[in-house]
């Protein structure tokens, strides 16, 4: 018993040191002249579903929640958010050549169609796509891909 008492004890004073290391950078970029939503404008029921299921992991503009000041919480979710900014950054899309855009509209599509986002993590703490929602997202992304192979 006294032993399981200094690991918790151990473990507490880590957790306890650990709010005191500052937090990484959070947003990278603010210029809004690469702003995915200024560039392509996109519908007010579209911008609002990139916004709440896509943006907080996918673009330069993440709105972080209250317990991302908690570590290791913080550290966990800057690791991931850099993931998805690498994969995809909504606020750097609109700089890339048409080819790697396409590629990118069609890789959202399939994320899309095949469930696998947004992360079922993000899923239980900010809520889930509709098939609907799923349904209009894929459908205007077909859009893109139709607008961007005319150019």
């Amino acid at each position: 018993m006294k032993t399981i008492g200094i690991v918790a004890g151990i473990i507490a004073g880590i957790l306890v040191v650990l709010q005191f290391i500052p937090a990484t950078p959070k947003n990278t970029r603010e210029d809004n002249s690469f702003n995915f939503t200024t560039h392509f404008l996109p519908p007010d029921n579209i911008n609002g579903l990139l916004k709440t299921f896509c943006f907080d992991c996918h673009s330069n503009h993440t709105e972080y929640p209250w317990y991302t000041a908690i570590q290791p919480i913080e550290y966990m979710m800057s690791a991931h958010i850099t993931q998805g900014k690498e994969r995809l950054n909504f606020d750097e899309l609109t700089t890339y050549r048409k080819r790697k855009k396409l590629t990118k509209f069609n890789s959202i599509i399939q994320v899309l169609e095949n469930g696998s986002m947004p992360l079922t993590s993000y899923r239980l703490m900010h809520g889930s796509l509709s098939r609907d929602e799923r349904d209009e997202l894929i459908s205007y992304f077909n859009e893109l891909i139709i607008k961007e192979e005319k150019l």
